[in-house]
């Protein structure tokens, strides 16, 4: 005696059905799909079809075709049912700690491995040859186009110089900062700028600002020394050659540094041998706290300028630092964004040394970080 039939399932192909199913469910109910195509779907459905039966019992079919009856809960249940026969798993809500982790997975992906795969050709595989060898690979085939930062025993060596032989020199760092600032209405839209840094009102730019921003252009030009991000990210290196062809800037024609070199320069003992014996004055809104730091360590601070209100308060503080009594060798300057336009005029007008001292101050005066 056989058993009862089995039932058939109709294949389905990937690339149509499930497509389509899917399609409607984001769209609204099967029945309002099937309203705006018409009812030809329940008649391609039956025409010229029989059903047949074996041993005496009507032969069971799947349909994943909907009625216009259908509820939304209905159709959820379709499409999971599909998804089950396609060995595709229906989409379900993460813990966020898990979908953080698959987002980071497949973009790692995405920003590797599928683009190496794009450069191979079709019908084509590299077996055994893992991603960091193709960069490493890559990277080498370039080594004539790298171009060399000059490090921090170097620009050591330039500012002990400067200050010794009484020729000043300016060094300025561009962080994202910066670098939205000077891109805001040249290579990215205001809007775009706006939304990739929030922080910039702290930082002491509210965008737009052309004025702000054609101040930092200029500074680049004249500053000495120039601190560019290593970092090859979107806000960073970025946006960093974008805008200097933009302003008409060849990036191996200027005398460049590390972004971070202010740290680099603790990290590696040099700030202490720099600052003795010279006459310093501290600018930014930590110049208070940071004179302090630095008197500890038996360093002269001839003056401070305590505040630095954003961009557009250089002129007053410029004013602020020439009313400061006594021969001033270095000025250290932690102001944001404004330091970029600060340390250029400082030299420039003021005949002083001028640095980009940045968030270091911020280290020192809390004590995460110490001067060496």
């Amino acid at each position: 005696m056989r058993g009862r039939p089995r039932k058939k399932l109709r294949k389905i192909r990937p690339s149509s059905r499930i497509k389509r199913t899917r399609q409607h469910v984001s769209r609204g109910s099967y029945a309002q799909r099937d309203n705006t195509q018409g009812n030809n779907t329940q008649g391609n459905n039956t025409k010229g079809r029989k059903r047949k039966k074996a041993c005496g019992q009507p032969r069971h079919r799947v349909s994943l075709e909907p009625t216009s009856s259908t509820s939304e809960e209905t159709n959820l249940l379709l499409v999971e049912e599909e998804a089950s026969l396609m060995e595709v798993p229906p989409m379900v809500a993460l813990p966020p700690e898990q979908s953080y982790e698959a987002g980071y997975k497949r973009g790692y992906y995405e920003g590797g491995e599928a683009k190496a795969g794009q450069q191979i050709p079709p019908y084509y595989i590299l077996p055994g040859v893992p991603l960091e060898d193709l960069i490493e690979a890559g990277i080498r085939y370039y080594a004539g186009a790298l171009l060399p930062l000059l490090p921090a025993s170097h620009v050591h060596t330039v500012l002990m110089r400067a200050m010794n032989e009484h020729i000043p020199v300016s060094l300025v760092r561009l962080g994202d900062g910066e670098l939205l600032t000077l891109a805001h209405g040249t290579v990215i839209s205001t809007e775009e700028a706006i939304e990739r840094g929030p922080f910039l009102t702290y930082a002491g730019v509210d965008l737009p600002d052309e004025e702000v921003r054609d101040q930092l252009a200029a500074s680049m030009q004249k500053a000495t020394m120039m601190g560019i991000p290593e970092s090859r990210h979107a806000n960073f290196q970025g946006l960093l050659f974008p805008v200097l062809h933009y302003y008409g800037l060849d990036v191996r024609k200027l005398t460049v540094t590390s972004s971070t070199v202010n740290y680099t320069l603790n990290d590696q003992g040099l700030w202490l041998s720099l600052l003795r014996g010279r006459n310093i004055v501290v600018i930014g809104n930590k110049a208070a706290e940071l004179s302090t730091v630095l008197s500890s360590y038996g360093l002269q601070v001839m003056g401070r300028v305590d505040a630095v209100h954003g961009a557009r308060d250089i002129d007053r503080v410029l004013q602020e630092i020439q009313s400061i009594p006594g021969q001033l060798d270095i000025a250290l300057v932690a102001a944001g964004i404004a330091a970029v336009i600060l340390c250029p005029r400082i030299t420039e007008e003021l005949g002083i040394t001028a640095v980009d001292f940045g968030h270091l101050a911020n280290k020192l005066e809390s004590g995460e970080m110490i001067l060496k």
